[in-house]
């Protein structure tokens, strides 16, 4: 069942600078950040740029992909903030963007931005069982509303555009849902969480910062030496290493 169709851009921002008006050639390697985690749509198509950009020779200079994902991207759109004319990072992200700004507080402003292109678009449609009786997007609001907070909308992230627009859905015709987060169990990430927010996502700048967050994946943690052994093995499996490397392990 569609309900509506978001043309939602795939955005190359660039860190906010002046162009020269002569060419310009890099002379060292160029970051691209990827405000998302590795194995993600976002990062997909950035390596996809990358190996294009390396197949037929379009730089001298190396490409390294840099993942910053945590707080569904605000942590590479931060890079881009803080980078103010480097232009040796590239930052390639969603619509989220300008979205994140709009949901919650943020450390950077969409206007820190330049974006330079579009990439890709994509169609957020509403989805239900295909043994569901709901038959038209109008069937399905009225279930929402004759039993507020007990149907589960699911989404990809956290204040991204699924969550934005379950968001407006609720501003428009006051069905109250429940926002589940699916995780991509490829990277480890959580799998699903369901949430009833507990202020007005449409006012969110008016609500504490600290009622914002959701502890469970929100808040970072070191987990030390336990991934050295994996970072090891996945070597080992590649032939990076082999029985009889030794690995300067550094202070830690």
């Amino acid at each position: 069942m569609k309900l509506s169709t978001l043309g939602a851009s795939a955005m190359l921002a660039l860190v906010a600078m002046a162009i020269p008006a002569i060419a310009w050639t890099p002379t060292k390697p160029i970051e691209f950040v990827v405000t998302s985690s590795p194995g993600g749509g976002t990062d997909n198509f950035t390596r996809m740029i990358q190996s294009i950009i390396t197949k037929y020779k379009l730089i001298e200079q190396p490409m390294v992909v840099v993942n910053k994902g945590g707080g569904s991207g605000a942590e590479g759109y931060l890079v881009a903030k803080t980078s103010a004319g480097d232009p040796y990072k590239l930052i390639f992200g969603t619509n989220n963007a300008y979205l994140l700004p709009y949901v919650a507080k943020m450390g950077y402003k969409f206007a820190d931005l330049q974006p330079v292109a579009t990439l890709a678009l994509d169609e957020f449609l509403l989805w239900v069982k295909s043994d569901a009786p709901y038959k038209t997007s109008k069937d399905y609001i009225d279930a929402v509303k004759a039993k507020p907070e007990t149907f589960k909308m699911g989404g990809s992230q956290s204040k991204d555009t699924d969550q934005t627009l379950t968001s407006m859905l609720s501003a428009a015709t006051g069905a109250k849902f429940v926002f589940a987060v699916v995780m991509d169990p490829k990277n480890g990430e959580i799998l699903a969480i369901g949430q009833t927010p507990s202020f007005d996502p449409n006012r969110a700048n008016d609500s504490p910062l600290e009622n914002h967050p959701l502890r469970i994946f929100s808040t970072g943690y070191e987990p030390g030496s336990v991934m050295k052994p994996l970072f090891v093995a996945e070597a080992l499996q590649q032939g990076k290493l082999d029985v009889k490397s030794l690995i300067d392990g550094g202070q830690g």
